[in-house]
């Protein structure tokens, strides 16, 4: 005799859980087995989702510095062939259902790559980072002193003549809505006109928010002022991104428990 039980999973708090499991009414020969204990975890569903068609060195840092600027649960899906996701974490294979119920629970959806690859799971009311690598212009594209902007009191201090160029730029950006902010600039070889490589959007209270320029993190691969340049960006982004909206539900995560 055999049974399926379905608990779901808002009984249980996140993290480390015991399940106990008893038999009762039950007379049998033995009743010192008609009790079980099973340890669990709940995970906490993710707040941030990336979505990277292919899998590159941008989004691989994008996820770490995402990650501890924004202090909210993240996961990772990456497309290393057509049609198949995995978990960017085990490598395992990603269902559809699963990436579309992931990206339900995300207040933040990040499409870097090729974005069309995974727009049909990006849910009404998340606030979407888009990061298109793909029908870029290669070149060596120098990131400008900021305008005024949403995102300016975050990018303060940064020594925008020092750090390494973007490697190249995507059409994504080129004018074509007045709404659009522009946040950063860049210029091919320090020449020519300015294009813009990160903007914002909101309509209709959801905020969106670009980057065109590939190669970024090659800030953050230098160490020093470059890497704080690159966490800088991120958290402004983060934080304008994560502001918008109502039902905020994210509660203030403790470094430590423990402090002199």
């Amino acid at each position: 005799l055999s049974a399926d039980l379905a608990i779901p999973l808002s009984r249980f708090p996140v993290g480390w859980s015991a399940l106990d499991v008893r038999l009762e009414g039950v007379g049998d020969a033995e009743p010192r087995d008609d009790a079980r204990r099973f340890v669990i975890e709940v995970s906490p569903q993710p707040a941030a989702v990336i979505f990277a068609s292919p899998p590159d060195w941008e989004t691989r840092f994008l996820a770490r510095i995402l990650g501890d600027v924004a202090r909210v649960p993240l996961k990772t899906f990456v497309e290393t062939e057509p049609g198949r996701w995995r978990d960017a974490a085990t490598l395992a294979p990603a269902a559809a259902a699963e990436l579309r119920r992931a990206a339900q629970g995300a207040r933040l959806v990040v499409l870097a790559g090729d974005p069309e690859r995974a727009r049909g799971f990006v849910p009404p009311a998340a606030a979407l980072l888009v990061w298109p690598t793909t029908r870029a212009l290669p070149g060596d594209w120098y990131v400008e002193r900021p305008p005024p902007s949403p995102l300016s009191a975050g990018l303060v201090g940064i020594a925008w003549d020092s750090l390494p160029p973007a490697a190249s730029v995507s059409d994504a950006l080129l004018p074509r809505d007045s709404g659009l902010i522009t946040v950063l600039t860049a210029r091919l070889a320090r020449r020519g006109a300015p294009r813009p490589v990160v903007t914002l959007e909101q309509r209709d209270g959801k905020r969106s928010a670009t980057i065109a320029a590939a190669g970024l993190w090659r800030w953050a691969f230098r160490g020093g002022a470059g890497e704080e340049a690159y966490r800088g960006l991120v958290a402004a982004l983060a934080d304008w991104l994560l502001g918008g909206g109502v039902g905020r539900k994210e509660r203030a995560v403790p470094l430590t428990l423990e402090t002199p």
